[in-house]
């Protein structure tokens, strides 16, 4: 299971006890490899977005009072978790003209833009990997795993939040 612990190994690759992901590319790699263009600020889709995600962020709380996080709930809670804060970045890209069109790496490398600290932009790359893992290979995560990434949500959200209204 994730432990928001990295052992690095030769190349840019992170090891992270059975599982290996590669390292976040910076920002404007993406863009010098045109991997995202640049557009006219859409406020529109990006409050749309934001609708979007307050309505996720409640179904959260209100699931996470009705039930005990428990392991085979994990990974249902950690994707609601992950797409809260994607979709957040995606609003605040939006804002200011960017296009990513699916790359969610390229998302997450704007938190670092935004001003979050590299740890937090490892800890939403883990989520992002593990959302991809849990999607299309069948990972498993955790209960333990999952009372981080609320915790880590309770956090961001706040801060994500305000950077998104402040553009609007």
């Amino acid at each position: 299971t994730p432990k928001f612990k990295e052992q690095y190994n030769k190349g840019d690759s992170v090891k992270r006890g059975d599982w290996i992901m590669n390292s976040l590319k910076k920002f404007e790699d993406f863009i010098r490899e045109r991997a995202i263009r640049k557009c006219s600020p859409d406020i529109l889709r990006a409050k749309f977005l934001v609708r979007e995600v307050e309505k996720r962020k409640r179904f959260i709380e209100n699931i996470l009072k009705k039930f005990t996080i428990r392991d085979d709930n994990a990974n249902y809670i950690v994707e609601n978790c992950y797409d809260v804060i994607r979709a957040l970045v995606k609003a605040k890209l939006l804002i200011d003209g960017f296009d990513t069109g699916t790359s969610h790496e390229a998302d997450i490398s704007y938190l670092r833009v935004m001003g979050f600290s590299e740890r937090e932009v490892e800890i939403v790359n883990e989520l992002r990997y593990l959302r991809n893992s849990i999607k299309y290979y069948g990972r498993i995560l955790n209960a333990v795993y999952a009372e981080k990434i609320i915790k880590f949500l309770e956090e961001t959200y706040p801060k994500l939040k305000n950077l998104v209204k402040e553009a609007t």
